[in-house]
C-alpha cells in the first residue's frame, strides 16, 4: 500500500496482526526497512510493540507502530515492510510513501526556480565564472599553435584631433600594455612601440597579423582595418552620424560586435578585474605567460 506525507514531518505507520485464538507468548510483529529489521535505537526511526487479548473473542492481537521521526527524501524511495509470525507461518506487507499533490507541487516549483536563478546567475556573471575557470585550468587550456602574440593591436590616427590623438597614444602606450600585458600576461604586438624603423609596413602588418590570435581595433572618429577575430574598444564618441563614418568593412565589424567603450579617468579603470578589462580578456586567448596578479584577477 501507499500513504501519504509530507517532508520534514513525523510520520506514523501501523501495522496489526491477528496471531490466533490466545495464542500472545507466540506472535511476533516487527518493521523492516529495505530488509533489515528496524533496531529499537534505530537513528531516526523507533517501534514501539503492543499486544492485547480481546476478552470476548479471546482472539490475540498485536500492534507495532513505526514512527519515522523527520521524514527525508530517502524515505520516499524506501521499502517499508510489516512482517508478523507465529508458530504456524508468517505474512508481510510492504508500505511506501508518496508526498501530497500540494508538496509534490510546491516541490516541482522550487526545483524550477532553483534551476531558473541558476541559469539567471550564470548568464549574469558568465564572463566571470569563463575567466575564473581559465585560471583554474589555465595549465590545461593552452594549445601551441606557433602564434607569437595574443594580440595584435592597430589604430588609425589620420583624421583626428589633436586631443583624441594624445587620447589614443596614452591608451595604446600606457593603459593597454599596463592592464593586458603587465597585469595579466598576454603579449601584444602594438605600433610604433614594437616595430622596428625601416621594416616595410605592408609586410609587417601580413606578418604580425598571421603570428596573432585576436586583433584589437581601437576605433576613432577615424578608422579602417580588415576582418578576422577582432576585439573592438571605442575611445570616445562617435558623434551624431555613429559608425556611419567608418569603412563598409569595419561598419561590418561593429554590427557583428559592438565595440567596448573605455571610459577614461573612470575609478578602476586600470584594473584588470574591471567590467571593462574583464570582457576585453574574455575575448583574448589564454594568457601565455603568468605574473604576479594571477591570484589578484577575479
Amino acid at each position: 500500500s501507499t500513504e501519504t506525507t509530507d517532508l520534514y514531518t513525523t510520520k506514523k505507520l501501523r501495522c496489526e496482526a491477528f496471531c490466533g485464538q490466545n495464542v500472545e507468548d507466540n506472535c511476533h510483529v516487527w518493521w523492516e526497512i529495505n530488509g533489515v529489521k528496524v533496531g529499537s535505537q534505530q537513528q531516526g526511526y523507533s517501534v514501539n510493540t503492543t499486544s492485547e487479548v480481546e476478552v470476548s473473542s479471546m482472539r490475540s492481537i498485536v500492534t507495532a507502530i513505526l514512527t519515522i521521526n523527520t521524514v527525508a527524501m530517502k524515505d520516499l524511495q524506501s521499502k517499508f515492510t510489516c512482517v508478523a509470525m507465529n508458530d504456524q507461518k508468517w505474512i508481510h506487507a510492504v508500505v511506501t510513501l508518496k508526498l501530497r499533490g500540494f508538496m509534490f507541487m510546491g516541490l516541482c516549483v522550487a526545483l524550477l526556480l532553483f534551476f531558473l536563478l541558476a541559469a539567471v546567475a550564470v548568464k549574469v556573471f558568465d564572463i566571470d565564472l569563463a575567466l575564473h575557470f581559465r585560471e583554474v585550468f589555465k595549465y590545461y587550456g593552452r594549445s601551441e599553435d606557433g602564434k607569437v602574440y595574443d594580440a595584435y593591436v592597430v589604430y588609425q590616427m589620420d583624421g583626428v584631433d589633436k586631443e583624441m590623438e594624445e587620447k589614443v597614444n596614452h591608451f595604446v602606450s600606457s593603459v593597454l600594455p599596463t592592464v593586458l600585458e603587465q597585469k595579466c600576461g598576454f603579449r601584444l604586438f602594438i605600433h610604433g612601440r614594437d616595430d622596428l624603423p625601416g621594416e616595410d609596413r605592408m609586410e609587417l602588418v601580413e606578418a604580425c597579423m598571421r603570428l596573432s590570435r585576436r586583433l584589437i581595433v581601437i576605433l576613432t572618429p577615424s578608422s579602417s582595418t580588415c576582418e578576422m577575430s577582432v576585439i573592438l574598444i571605442q575611445l570616445g564618441d562617435m558623434g551624431e552620424g555613429g559608425y556611419t563614418h567608418l569603412p563598409p568593412g569595419l561598419q561590418h565589424l561593429v554590427r557583428k560586435s559592438a565595440p567596448l567603450m573605455w571610459q577614461e579617468g573612470r575609478r578602476g579603470s586600470t584594473l584588470p578585474n574591471s567590467s571593462f578589462w574583464k570582457r576585453v580578456r574574455y575575448m583574448m586567448p589564454w594568457p601565455r605567460h603568468s605574473t604576479s596578479f594571477d591570484n589578484q584577477l577575479i
